[in-house]
């Protein structure tokens, strides 16, 4: 299809785009304020030998902090095991919570070059998300601890039911609803001229045989007083 062509359907056709813009992005602002919100509850735990730092009342060290990183990064799969959910599956059970959610809930987290880690649930509810969390953190810690014979790892806050809910991001998202919305509008205008094969102009013929013409013979209505080119 020529530039020509195109420019000729979008000065016609342009409103379809607009419409389509401002329903989307509609569309998607209503969709995203109906929507429930979430709350994450997060459990701060630490990986450090505490009875070793107040036995010689030493500082944390560099060397200490590479510790528990090593730890935690060859650890940190613990948190989704079986033995761990099983655990909290158990401990919750007026949640009939399955491997599944606690899978979609959960989540940990660290900071680069610290000794801190996080283990964050989502969920609509702020209380669940909050017994999820530590469930989940006083699992994680048991498992670790019988594991590798140590209590380097603890709990250093527990989590609490959040207040805020979680961002939902509603105008990116609705300006991206709205762009979205747009490019499906010229999309389809794109595809249905492309396949349209009606004749417009004599830059139509040439373009698509390839060769040049000569002349056009009107197609003349005198009642009406239409010139067209012939189809």
């Amino acid at each position: 299809m020529s530039i020509h062509r195109l420019i000729g359907v979008l000065k016609y056709k342009w409103w379809v785009i607009l419409l389509s813009f401002f329903l989307s992005g509609a569309g998607a602002y209503w969709i995203i304020g109906n929507m429930d919100p979430n709350y994450k509850a997060e459990v701060t735990l630490y990986s450090m030998d505490i009875e070793r730092l107040r036995e010689e009342g030493q500082s944390l060290e560099y060397y200490d902090i590479q510790l528990s990183r090593e730890v935690l990064s060859q650890f940190s799969e613990v948190i989704h095991s079986r033995r761990v959910m099983t655990t909290v599956i158990n401990e919750l059970s007026q949640y009939a919570l399955t491997e599944k959610d606690l899978l979609e809930m959960t989540s940990l987290e660290s900071t680069t070059d610290s000794n801190i880690f996080y283990i964050n649930a989502i969920d609509k509810d702020p209380v669940k998300a909050a017994v999820v969390a530590n469930s989940m953190a006083k699992a994680f810690e048991g498992v670790i601890r019988g594991l590798i014979n140590t209590e380097n790892v603890g709990v250093l806050d527990e989590a609490v039911a959040p207040v805020e809910p979680e961002r939902n991001y509603r105008t990116s998202l609705t300006l991206l609803g709205m762009m979205a919305g747009a490019v499906m509008a010229f999309s389809a205008l794109y595809v249905a001229e492309y396949l349209n094969p009606k004749i417009y102009s004599e830059k139509d013929i040439e373009d698509a045989f390839e060769f040049q013409v000569m002349g056009v013979i009107p197609k003349h209505n005198i009642d009406e007083g239409d010139f067209t080119i012939c189809e």
